[in-house]
């Protein structure tokens, strides 16, 4: 109850309010009183440092990493009744700091986080105003003792993003950046070394805006990898309803409005993108002949990244965790793969690892070494060793959603003062059952909401324009979906004669019938996706077409006319498709009992619900984008981000 009432109240004090009228809860003044016992001036907490002693020691966790970040807050100077003294200026507790006379403009947050479990605890925190890296390896190495000598926690890792600052610091700490290693001894353990980690998530979007801004790479023996083949890639999908199995959008080719999500980046530098340009190429398609190399460019930063940020121990192939079997080929990968990345130059023949754009390439290498160290170090232990390591464990992601829960106090509030930030992280403190918001990656924004316009003579020109232009990637698009349809339904059917009627055997894969039409799935498959039998596709291509026909007066689309598809489809189909089955569906027995249509009209009814209800979401989210947005994409995130970084 306690928990109960410790959340609700942080979520809203309105709706604690309510609630306490019908249910016997603790009275907020009573809430208060209990935050009130925590500790919570700005420098290291040392209570809850305290509270870390032995806590894990029985399950073979004496190790933690520490994550450090800055938080931009409001600037104000405030009175706090309870310490009886102005604060929102530079604090740094008993830490000697920068001029406490300014306005503190940022917080800055140490949090050590778990190797093994999932646990993190905030363990200090400061109100700064551009903070030097003199002061925050300072900071660091004083956390490292501190969990030490207190905790007895042996400190693995340091992670933080990828500005100057932070790269400053990891020198003084003694880390050898030009050589791209990142380790110093432990201080109060010399015979230990703690390894500095970049942020893998700031690492793609870093890798994204370099090849965004610079345009050009150039390998070694001459090829180029472009971002223009991206560009060309949305502009290629923009010709059809359906895409090529990524989630390529306005918004990704126009990133700079975007530029501090990590979804839009890694959504960027994906493999389905990836496999999307290599289709597009096998198929001849003109503007991307000579896109192997971006193609091969882009699929090795999705598969560094997924190494470098595997988050399950049931992940498979790059999404893997780390461990004794696996180790020598994640080992030769990442070195492989950061060996290619030093070796890329700018159109103008600089190395980009000695360029302005260096970033990414320190982050990924430094990044790699540093977690191939400890994770050999903790899997080849004698002592309680690891049976796996997550890479997850050292990303700065625990950090931003602590920022994410602290913005979420009372509602929402992306920028709170000094008082509230120590009032939201005390009551944090407490035990709660507080979430990050599913929007976590610093600040929750939602796209604009815009009303459908009146449909005029030009827009419906678009509509038909884009339902009736005709792709040559079309029919492969649709075999693609043709086999997640058929994965669906093997959950959803329980006749075996039926479900074995939705798949191509594996030997039949190569078949010449199927080799033109599976050049995308096979892009896609790496070994997993299934490939439909030639009904399923017959459906979804029928489905599809009898769609288009009706959606070009879409505003009067309503159940009727849904069903009327699926009807065309049934007539249209059914006397030509699982033709396998046509006895055995004559038997008249059914696929549940309270169905009374035969087996084929069964699968053909599913088969062009499903397509439709996934051609009708995306029809909207295209309209929404190329009509009622015109292609634009949305300024709320930047101007968000900008009214932040006024400290306003």
């Amino acid at each position: 109850m306690k928990e109960f009432a410790v959340s609700l109240h942080f979520y809203s004090a309105k709706a604690y309010n309510f609630v306490h009228k019908s249910l016997h809860l603790p009275h907020p003044a009573t809430l208060r009183s209990w935050a009130a016992d925590v500790a919570c001036e700005p420098g290291f907490l040392t209570a809850t440092i305290d509270s870390l002693a032995g806590k894990f020691a029985l399950d073979g966790e004496s190790e933690c990493g520490l994550i450090l970040d800055e938080m931009s807050i409001r600037k104000e100077t405030l009175w706090d009744r309870k310490n009886n003294k102005f604060v929102g200026n530079i604090d740094y507790g008993k830490t000697q700091g920068e001029d406490p006379d300014n306005i503190a403009t940022n917080v800055l947050v140490i949090m050590a986080a778990g190797l093994k479990k999932s646990w993190q605890m905030p363990i200090g925190y400061f109100l700064t105003n551009k903070t030097t890296s003199a002061t925050q390896s300072e900071l660091v190495l004083e956390a490292i003792k501190l969990l030490y000598n207190k905790a007895d926690i042996i400190v693995k890792s340091v992670t933080f993003d990828g500005p100057t600052k932070n790269i400053s610091t990891a020198k003084k700490l003694g880390c050898d950046i030009k050589n791209l290693k990142g380790s110093f001894p432990h201080p109060c353990r010399p015979d230990l070394m703690v390894y500095v980690v970049l942020d893998i998530c700031h690492m793609i979007k870093l890798a994204r805006n370099a090849l965004g801004n610079l345009k050009i790479f150039k390998t070694p023996t001459g090829e180029t990898i472009s971002w223009g083949f991206v560009e060309a890639l949305y502009e290629i999908q923009q010709q059809d309803i359906l895409h090529l199995a990524n989630k390529l959008k306005t918004k990704h080719t126009q990133w700079h409005k975007h530029k501090m999500k990590v979804s839009v980046a890694t959504q960027t530098l994906s493999a389905s993108v990836a496999a999307a340009i290599t289709f597009l190429r096998n198929i001849k398609v003109e503007n991307f002949m000579g896109s192997k190399a971006t193609s091969d460019f882009i699929l090795l930063m999705n598969n560094l990244f997924d190494i470098l940020n595997s988050k399950s121990k049931f992940g498979k192939q790059y999404k893997a965790p780390i461990n004794l079997e696996n180790y020598a080929n994640i080992e030769k990968y990442l070195q492989d793969g950061i060996a290619i990345l030093k070796t890329l130059k700018t159109l103008d023949g600089v190395e980009v690892v000695n360029g302005p754009r260096k970033t990414f390439i320190q982050g990924f290498a430094i990044s790699a070494d540093s977690i191939l160290a400890i994770s050999k170090e903790l899997l080849h232990r004698a002592n309680l060793p690891y049976n796996y390591v997550l890479t997850y464990r050292f990303s700065q992601d625990p950090l931003e959603m602590f920022f994410s829960k602290i913005r979420s106090r009372l509602g929402w509030n992306n920028s709170p003062n000094a008082l509230q930030f120590k009032y939201a992280l005390r009551s944090l403190l407490l035990r709660n059952n507080i979430e990050c918001p599913t929007t976590a990656n610093c600040v929750a924004t939602t796209e604009e909401q815009s009303d459908l316009p009146d449909q005029s003579d030009h827009q419906d020109a678009q509509i038909s324009e884009m339902l009736q232009t005709s792709t040559a990637w079309r029919y492969d698009v649709l075999f693609y979906i043709s086999g997640y349809i058929a994965r669906k339904l093997l959950k959803i059917i329980k006749c075996p004669e039926c479900a074995e009627t939705l798949y191509q055997p594996t030997d039949v894969a190569h078949d010449h019938q199927y080799h033109h039409n599976i050049t995308l799935l096979s892009c896609k498959r790496y070994g997993k996706l299934l490939v439909p039998s030639l009904s399923v596709v017959k459906v979804v291509t029928t489905t599809d077409t009898l769609a288009r026909q009706v959606l070009c007066s879409w505003t009067t689309l309503s159940k009727d006319k849904k069903e009327k598809i699926c009807l065309d489809v049934l007539k249209e189909t059914k006397l030509n498709t699982f033709q396998d089955i046509l006895q055995h569906s004559q038997q008249g027995h059914v696929l549940d009992d309270n169905l009374r249509d035969d087996h084929i009209t069964i699968l053909i009814k599913y088969i062009a619900n499903l397509y439709l209800q996934l051609f009708l979401y995306q029809f909207g989210k295209v309209y929404t984008e190329r009509i009622v947005k015109e292609n634009k994409a949305s300024k709320r995130h930047a101007l968000t981000k900008q009214i932040l970084f006024y400290n306003e």
